[in-house]
């Protein structure tokens, strides 16, 4: 209990404040653009979606910078130090990711597929050896949307995307 007075008077986040998860839509390296949807920053700039943006955290193209805060206001995206763990919320399974048990890397790229019908989410490596090549890191498709998860606080927030047209 004395620690946790302490932390609020030092101005050091508490743990469930920590590392706090974060998913921020980012640039189609090839087209070079974001679409207007989420109306959300760029990821490279890393900064966090605003809470009012309107159908903020929606990115139809699927491009997103995952991954945790410092939890400090304006912090970007990425500048936590936890790794995350990736869930199809469709199936309720959680993506195989390269790290320790499966987690991803603290600011990993990502282009996000919903795929209705799938059964078992899918991870790609994705890129090539020319053009735009390492602009994302994997291509994961899934059921539903794609929840992102801190290891360290076990929180999570969504990044929505909406299903292909029929």
């Amino acid at each position: 209990m004395a620690f946790i007075a302490m932390a609020a008077l030092t101005g050091v986040p508490t743990l469930a404040l920590a590392h706090p998860p974060c998913c921020v839509q980012c640039v189609n390296p090839h087209g070079e653009t974001i679409p207007s949807a989420g109306s959300l920053p760029v990821c490279s700039v890393g900064l966090l979606p605003s809470a009012n943006a309107f159908r903020a955290g929606e990115n139809p193209d699927g491009f997103f910078l995952v991954g945790t805060t410092t939890g400090q206001e304006g912090a970007a995206c990425g500048s936590g130090t936890s790794d995350v763990v990736l869930i199809d919320l469709g199936t309720g399974l959680t993506f195989a990711g390269p790290g320790p048990g499966g987690d991803f890397l603290n600011g990993t790229t990502l282009k996000y597929t919903q795929a209705p019908g799938t059964k078992v989410p899918d991870v790609d490596k994705i890129g090539s050896t020319n053009g735009k090549a390492g602009a994302v890191d994997f291509h994961l498709k899934g059921a539903g949307d794609l929840e992102v998860c801190s290891v360290e606080t076990e929180t999570c927030v969504t990044c929505h995307v909406p299903p292909p047209p029929k």
